[in-house]
């Protein structure tokens, strides 16, 4: 943790790399009309987000693992 940084987080990562790229994947098939799949690939993360979503939407009781900060809610053994 003594690497991280508080004000740069997960999200400034995404928009400077994944976000960034998206984007201009999109500006490159508007001005040319060629599309690098790559580009619109979210990874298995970006599956995992979809599956979410559609499920909160729908309310599908499906249940997934999801990573969150502690906070003492289980004590250290």
């Amino acid at each position: 943790m003594e690497h991280s940084d508080p004000a740069h987080t997960r999200a400034n990562e995404v928009m400077e790399t994944r976000e960034k790229n998206l984007f201009e994947g999109v500006d490159t098939y508007l001005a040319t009309g060629k599309v690098d799949e790559k580009v619109f690939y979210a990874g298995s993360r970006g599956d995992w987000i979809a599956d979410l979503a559609i499920a909160l939407k729908n309310d599908t009781k499906a249940r997934f693992i999801m990573i969150i900060k502690n906070a003492l809610a289980v004590n250290h053994l």
